[in-house]
């Protein structure tokens, strides 16, 4: 049995992304879009009992996330400011831990 394959459109596909001048910035962009629905799906999951928290994850209206540009890839940081976000994330120590 003798098998075949066709690259010509994967080869095609290539060229087309390798004749992007500005593929970074769309690539950028791609990102950025990931990191809001990402935004998004983080706010609507967080547990509301005042608000606050669920408030955190703007800052002064603006999304709460930074995409930077490291070695291998993108990193997305999605931060919240208030105090005990941490603790809501990974539980709250008890008071008596060291006993």
């Amino acid at each position: 049995m003798k098998l075949e394959w066709d690259f010509s459109e994967l080869n095609s596909f290539a060229d087309r992304l390798n004749n992007i001048s500005d593929f970074e910035t769309h690539l950028m962009t791609a990102t950025r879009e990931i990191a809001k629905a990402l935004h998004k799906a983080l706010v609507t999951r967080t547990p509301v009992v005042t608000g606050k928290l669920k408030q955190g994850w703007n800052n002064s209206g603006n999304l709460s996330f930074t995409v930077q540009k490291v070695k291998g890839g993108y990193m997305v940081e999605l931060t919240n400011n208030v105090e005990y976000a941490s603790c809501v994330n990974y539980g709250h120590p008890s008071h008596n831990q060291f006993n």
